[in-house]
Order: structure tokens, then sequence, then C-alpha cells
């Protein structure tokens, strides 16, 4: 009897091992390999000299921008001057959609001065084109956009030193004010999705 109980211990114990290993079961699976490809941000500010900037500063003068006047000494600016600030932010392959944008702020101006100096963003000097609130331009790129006139901004700002003001023209040119400044900012920045709160 005890042998008999023995061997039938034994024999289940070697069955129950064989049954373990035996058990078949389906089993589907599949493994992949994710890459990633970053898309390309290729949106650069040029100076007025068309010169990369992107990430720095630049400086230029007022009177760098006039049109050749021969009454007047190049390195100044006197009534009747004109000219031209040029401003670029080249798009080269940008993959997502941006917005850029041109501010030019002369509140740091001396009042004397922002009276007579007039910025506009148009040649014809038309008072709808006159620089209000630092807003020079702005636009919104799409990242499908394909033409090149549709990528980037490009343009000028133009100014004159308005005429009409005879005695501030004078009280300026007799003690003009030094250290005058003012700031052109060009910028672009991508568009992100906002996530709405649930």
């Amino acid at each position: 009897m005890v042998k008999l109980g023995a061997f039938a211990l034994a024999l289940t114990l070697i069955t129950t091992s064989m049954m373990g290993s035996t058990l078949a079961k389906y089993v589907s699976e599949a493994e992949g390999t994710g890459t990633v490809a970053i898309a390309k941000w290729g949106v650069t500010p040029k100076d007025i000299e068309g010169n990369d900037i992107s990430g720095s500063t630049f400086d230029f003068t007022l009177a760098g921008t006039k049109k050749k006047n021969d009454n007047v000494q190049a390195d100044v600016v006197a009534p009747g001057d004109t000219g031209e600030i040029k401003y670029v932010i080249e798009d080269k392959g940008t993959e997502v959609g941006y917005t850029c944008k041109v501010e030019l702020d002369t509140s740091q101006l001396d009042s004397d001065i922002g009276a007579v100096i007039k910025f506009y963003t148009s040649d014809d000097f038309s008072a709808a084109s006159i620089v209000k609130d630092n807003k020079v331009a702005n636009k919104t790129v799409g990242a499908d956009a394909t033409d090149a006139a549709d990528r980037g901004l490009e343009g000028s700002i133009y100014w004159r030193w308005e005429t009409d003001t005879d005695t501030a023209d004078t009280g300026l040119g007799m003690t003009p004010p030094a250290n005058q400044e003012f700031t052109l900012k060009l910028s672009a920045e991508q568009i992100i999705p906002v996530t709405p709160t649930p």
C-alpha cells in the first residue's frame, strides 16, 4: 500500500510538470521602432544691411537710412530729410506655423524730435500710414504655406522731418538733444495650440 501511494505521488508530480510545459495558448505580438523627426525652425531677422541677427541686437542711425541730401552732412538729419528703414524676417524653410511682427518704439525720443520726425508704413507719407502704438507690420504664417511670398515678412518704415514747424525746427538746431534713441524690434514666434482646460 505504501509503495502504491508513493508511486501515485511520483506519477502525479511527473505529469504535473509535463502539463505545465505542454499546455498551449494563442499569442499575437508585434514590435515597432519609432523615429523622431524634429520640425525645422528657420526664421531669421536681418538688420538693415541684410545681416542675420537672430538672438542678438544691432545698431543703426537714422542718418544712415536717409535719402542722399548734399545740403546736410551725412551723419545727421535736418528739416526736409526723408529716409527708409528696411526690415526683413526671412523664412528658410520653417516647418511650423508662426507669427512674425515688426515694432517701432519711439517713446524714448525727446518730445520735440517726436513732434517733427514722423514714421510711416507707406512712402506716400499719408496720415493713414503713420506708425501708431509701435505697430509696423504683423503676419501669421501657416505650416503648410508653400509660396515664398506667404512666408516671412519684408518691408520698409519711411520717415521724414516734417517742415511745417519752423520755430520747433530752429530750436532743435540751436541746441540739439543728445543721446536720442528709438527701438526697432523684429520677432517671430511659433504658434502653440492652446489645450482647453477640462
